[in-house]
C-alpha cells in the first residue's frame, strides 16, 4: 500500500475561503434537483415546460462562477450545459453519434459569439434541439419495428438510390405491403418520408457545410429520390427534383463571382425544396 500523501491543486483552505466568500455575497448555487429538472423534461420531448422550467429555475446569479471574466463565465455555463443535456439524451435513447456531434456543432457556434444574451439565447436553442430530437426518439419506439428498420435504411442509404424492393428486404416485409404499412403508421407514404429526408439533409448542408450550391444540387441530381423500384408514379416527382437541381447548378454557376448572388441562390433553393416537399405532402 503507497504511503504517498495526495496533493491536490485545490487545497481544503480554498475550500473554506471560496464558501465563505459566497456567504459573504449572498451567492448560493442551483440546487441539484433545480438544476437537472429542465433535463428531465428535455428527455421527455417536453419543450415548452423545460423552457419554463429553464427560465424560472435557471437563475443567472445562482449558476456559478467559472471565470472572473464575465464572457468567459458564460462560454463555460454553456459547455457544461451542452455536455450535460448531452448525456442525458444519449441515456434516453437518442443516437450517440447524433447526440454528439449536435453538442460539437452547437459548442463550435457558440465560441465564435461575443455577446453573452446571444450565448444565453443559443443555450435554449440547445435545449430546444435536443428536446425535440427526444421527441422524436419517442415517436419511433411506438413505431413497428419493421418500420423503423425501414427509416433506417434510408438514413444509411440517404444519398444513394433505393429501390423499395431492397428497403422491404431490410424491414423483413413484402414491398406492398410495407408500403401500405409505413403509409398508415406514419402518415406519410414512404416516397414522401425519402424526399422529405433528402430536403432536410439538403438544408442542413447548405446552413452548416462549406459545399456550394452546386454540389449539393449535384448530389440530390445523381440520387434520384425515387429508384425505379417505385416505378411510374413517381416519374413527375423525380423530373421535378431533376430539374429544379439543374436550374440551381445553372444558378450558382452563374453567381460563382458573386457570395451576395450565391447567398440569394442559397436562400432561393430552400424555399424551392420546400414548396416541393409541401407539393408531395399535398398529393400524398
Amino acid at each position: 500500500m503507497s504511503n504517498r500523501k495526495a496533493m491536490h491543486t485545490i487545497t481544503p483552505a480554498m475550500m473554506v475561503h471560496t464558501a465563505f466568500q459566497n456567504r459573504e455575497r449572498g451567492f448560493f448555487h442551483t440546487s441539484h434537483e433545480d438544476e437537472s429538472a429542465p433535463f428531465f423534461l428535455m428527455v421527455n420531448g417536453e419543450t415548452e415546460r423545460m423552457l419554463e422550467a429553464m427560465h424560472s429555475l435557471w437563475k443567472p446569479e445562482g449558476t456559478g462562477k467559472l471565470s472572473e471574466n464575465p464572457l468567459q463565465n458564460v462560454r463555460y455555463l454553456f459547455v457544461a450545459t451542452v455536455t450535460r443535456a448531452c448525456r442525458f439524451c444519449i441515456q434516453g435513447g437518442m443516437d450517440p453519434t447524433d447526440a454528439f456531434n449536435a453538442s460539437d456543432l452547437y459548442i463550435r457556434k457558440m465560441d465564435v459569439l461575443n455577446d453573452m444574451n446571444e450565448i444565453w439565447a443559443l443555450r435554449e436553442d440547445m435545449m430546444t434541439f435536443y428536446s425535440d430530437a427526444m421527441r422524436e426518439v419517442h415517436r419511433r419506439l411506438r413505431l413497428p419495428l419493421s418500420v423503423i428498420r425501414a427509416m433506417d435504411y434510408v438514413e444509411a442509404h440517404l444519398h444513394e438510390k433505393q429501390p423499395l424492393e431492397e428497403i422491404a428486404e431490410y424491414a423483413g416485409l413484402a414491398p406492398a405491403y410495407l408500403s401500405d404499412l409505413f403509409h398508415r403508421e406514419t402518415g406519410l407514404t414512404l416516397r414522401s418520408y425519402i424526399l422529405k429526408r433528402r430536403i432536410e439533409a439538403a438544408k442542413t448542408m447548405l446552413r452548416y457545410s462549406d459545399q456550394k450550391v452546386a454540389e449539393i444540387a449535384e448530389v440530390l441530381q445523381q440520387c434520384q429520390p425515387f429508384s425505379p423500384g417505385f416505378q411510374a408514379g413517381n416519374r413527375a416527382d423525380s423530373q421535378s427534383v431533376s430539374a429544379l437541381c439543374g436550374r440551381r447548378v445553372n444558378c450558382t454557376q452563374a453567381a460563382e463571382s458573386s457570395a451576395e448572388n450565391n447567398t440569394r441562390c442559397q436562400s432561393i433553393m430552400l424555399q424551392a425544396l420546400e414548396q416541393r416537399r409541401q407539393a408531395v405532402f399535398c398529393c400524398s
